[in-house]
Order: C-alpha cells, then sequence, then structure tokens
C-alpha cells in the first residue's frame, strides 16, 4: 500500500491513511441477476428485489419496489444482501450511485444492474466505504472506466481494482458516522421540502377549486368567481422581438425559452441584442407574464412573472400584460393549476418536435376568478408559502453543499 494524506482530518488521529486496491478489503464482490420469467414474476409483496432504481447516493428507495418468491430468492441465494452490505449501480445512467443496506433491512436480493460489495469488517467499515464511494476520488474512477467506448458499465474486476482510501478502523468509523449524521439531515431536510411543496399543491387545488374560500376583513364572504376569457384578462398578448442576438453582454438582455425553464426568470440565461431603433417598447415591466406558447407540449404553458429584472422581450416566448383589476401573481398561481395546464396543452397544435398554442386560442380560453380584493389575498397567502418553500430549498442545497465539499476533502 501506498500513503496519502487528506486535507481534512479528526484531530487525533495522525497516522497518514494508505491507498489500496477495494478487493483486499472486501469479502464479496458481485450481482444478482433477473429471475427467470422477469418482471412477470414480480409480487405484490415476498422478498424485496433491488434494482438501480432503489439505489439512490446514500439511501435506498423503496417506492418502486419489486418483490419475488421465497422459491425464487432460493434460486439466487449468492446475492442475498446483508445488513451493511454497500450496495452500488453498476450499469445505465445511474452507474456509480451508491447506499448501504440498514441493519434492519427485511430479506433481500439484487439484480445483475446492482453490486454487493460486502467489506471486511475487520479492516473496512461500509459507512466509511460507502461515503467514499459516494467522492470524487472513486466517482472519478467510475467515470474514467467509463470513458470513450467503454459504456457497457463495470465489471467485479474493475470494482475490485478500485483505489480506495484506508484510514485508521477507528477513524473510518468517525468518518462514515460523521458524514452518514450529515446524510440524516439532508433527508429531513428533503422530506421536510417535499412535505411543504405537497401541502401547497394540495391548498392550490382547494383554493382554485373554491373549496376553500378566503374573507373580507369583517368577516363577510366575497362574491362567487366570474368565468372569464384570457382576452378579457390581458391588455397584451405579444410576441417579442426578432433582432439578431449578439455575444453579450451589452445593455439589453433578452429573454429566451430557456430564461424561464427554472420556473423563474434566471438572468444567467438570456440572450443578448445590440440597440435598435424601437427597442424600449420591447422592454418588459415588473408585472408581466412570460408565457410558453412554442416549446414541447410538456412545457406548453409554462409562465413566470417579471419582478426586478432588467430584460427585454425576445423570441419564442409571449408577454401576457394584465389588465387593471387583475393580479398577475394570482394568474400565475391559476395557471399552475392542473386544470389550466391542461387546457393550454389540449389546446396546443402538436408537429413533430415541439407543440405551440396561438395568441388567438389564448385569447378564447376560460379562468374563473374572484374580485380583484381575493385575488391579492390568495396571491398574498402562496406568495408566504413559497417564500417558506424558497428558504428550506436554500437549506437543503446548503447541506448538499457542505456533504459535497467534505467528501472532497476527506477523500483525496
Amino acid at each position: 500500500m501506498s500513503k496519502n494524506t487528506s486535507r481534512l482530518r479528526f484531530n487525533k488521529y495522525k497516522s497518514s491513511p494508505q491507498i489500496a486496491k477495494l478487493g483486499d478489503y472486501s469479502i464479496k464482490v458481485g450481482s444478482g441477476k433477473t429471475p427467470k420469467g422477469g418482471s412477470s414474476v414480480y409480487q405484490d409483496d415476498g422478498v424485496i428485489l433491488i434494482r438501480s432504481q432503489n439505489v439512490l447516493d446514500g439511501q435506498l428507495e423503496l417506492k418502486e419496489v419489486a418483490f419475488i418468491s421465497d422459491e425464487i430468492n432460493k434460486t439466487m441465494s449468492n446475492s442475498e444482501v446483508n445488513p451493511r452490505d454497500v450496495l452500488l449501480n453498476i450499469t445505465g445512467a445511474s452507474i456509480g450511485r451508491c447506499a448501504i443496506v440498514p441493519n434492519d433491512f427485511p430479506p433481500a436480493n439484487v439484480n445483475q444492474h446492482v453490486c454487493i460489495i460486502r467489506a471486511d469488517e475487520n479492516k473496512l467499515d461500509p459507512k466509511y466505504l460507502m461515503q467514499q464511494i459516494l467522492s470524487p476520488r472513486i466517482q472519478n474512477q467510475i467515470n474514467s472506466l467509463q470513458a470513450g467506448g467503454n459504456r457497457e458499465g463495470l465489471n467485479f474486476q474493475q470494482i475490485r481494482a478500485f483505489d480506495v482510501l484506508i484510514h485508521d478502523y477507528q477513524e473510518q468509523v468517525q468518518i462514515g458516522d460523521f458524514l452518514s449524521t450529515i446524510d440524516s439531515r439532508i433527508t429531513n431536510q428533503s422530506s421536510k421540502l417535499d412535505s411543504l411543496q405537497e401541502l401547497k399543491k394540495g391548498v392550490m387545488q382547494k383554493i382554485f377549486s373554491q373549496e376553500i374560500r378566503f374573507k373580507r376583513e369583517d368577516g363577510r364572504e366575497y362574491p362567487d368567481w366570474e368565468e372569464k376569457t384570457l382576452g378579457d384578462i390581458f391588455a397584451q398578448i405579444d410576441s417579442g422581438m426578432t433582432a439578431e442576438q449578439v455575444t453579450g453582454p451589452t445593455d439589453f438582455p433578452v429573454s429566451r425559452i430557456e430564461t424561464i425553464s427554472d420556473d423563474r426568470i434566471n438572468i444567467d440565461k438570456v440572450g443578448y441584442v445590440k440597440h435598435f431603433d424601437g427597442i424600449e417598447r420591447y422592454k418588459l415591466m415588473k408585472g408581466d407574464i412570460l408565457f410558453s406558447n412554442i416549446n414541447s407540449l410538456k412545457f406548453i404553458g409554462r409562465a413566470v412573472l417579471v419582478e426586478n429584472e432588467k430584460l427585454y422581450h425576445g423570441m419564442n416566448l409571449l408577454k401576457l400584460r394584465a389588465k387593471d383589476g387583475f393580479s398577475s401573481k394570482f394568474l400565475i398561481y391559476s395557471f399552475n393549476t392542473e386544470k389550466m395546464s391542461n387546457q393550454f396543452k389540449s389546446n396546443a397544435k402538436r408537429a413533430v418536435n415541439q407543440a405551440s398554442i396561438s395568441q388567438s386560442d389564448i385569447k378564447r380560453l376560460t379562468v374563473k376568478i374572484p374580485i380583484m380584493e381575493e385575488q391579492q389575498k390568495i396571491a398574498d397567502f402562496l406568495s408566504t408559502l413559497d417564500s417558506k418553500i424558497s428558504l428550506e430549498s436554500q437549506i437543503l442545497e446548503t447541506l448538499q453543499t457542505m456533504k459535497k465539499g467534505l467528501l472532497q476533502q476527506m477523500f483525496v
């Protein structure tokens, strides 16, 4: 073994970590197989069959798990998993994803796309191994093996030949436990974010179906919602400029389809044009809506609100400017409901690679809408929920960035 140094260490450990082959520290490296009969023999319960879609980075996801019978499992006894086995995806787009089998995991097997790495626990801690496989150190080795034409996947010989960093065993345990604690925080934060997003989805469904209603400050009810066409609601539904775009930046950033691909205006994804006479009439105003009318069908109807960005209206997005008496924020939330999304898509004309919806068709579409005061209450309520979601999303991103940095520093 050769010696190495890590950039980040626990203070009480002084000896340099060694570099060794994974095979020298493992008692098993092997995968399973597809049961005879394939998916036709899957059951609603029984022995879990872990497939590549169940192996995520650092955790097993069992929402779409398959089951096999005890009889079939016995024919695959060589690939039964044990608690603390490290599972590695070895084929396809998810190659390199890795998770550990929990101590309390029920009986399970793996198919041929998932490799079992059973560490020699006298020398190698499984949690430490899993974290190292997720680090750039091992991921770079996996990527280099897949470079060029060698894209069929990893074989067991290649996995055994991974150059792994070997710290003293007690330091391995401490590293594995420390990083797993961060993983738990990431999992909990992700669940918290998912719950908020589900809450928003459920609340929006109830608001826009009018199952729940807001009331006036004095407790009186608002009038019934009225059905209006989008032509009644918007003073302008316009196409953007056709000016030739140039290599930027210039003083005239323009919107493009990808500008709203993150469901917000992303200034890093704008184009640029030079000044021309009349350019100011394309300047977007706060409260304008950018609407995707030419795109793949699933993205027809995607819409975002212009806030305070300095931006001009470019090609392939429509600008929708509401009349007085209508809240653009409310309309954005309305557009994001399943009912409106389906209206946009069902009225789109489909071509080979994309779809489009015309301005005249948009103007004919209908939406139920309350008076302005209730629109604003709804928009403010949902905006508060969005702010909470954004905050929790930033916390999750911070944790993920911290974990990425730790992996890079601990496994050099």
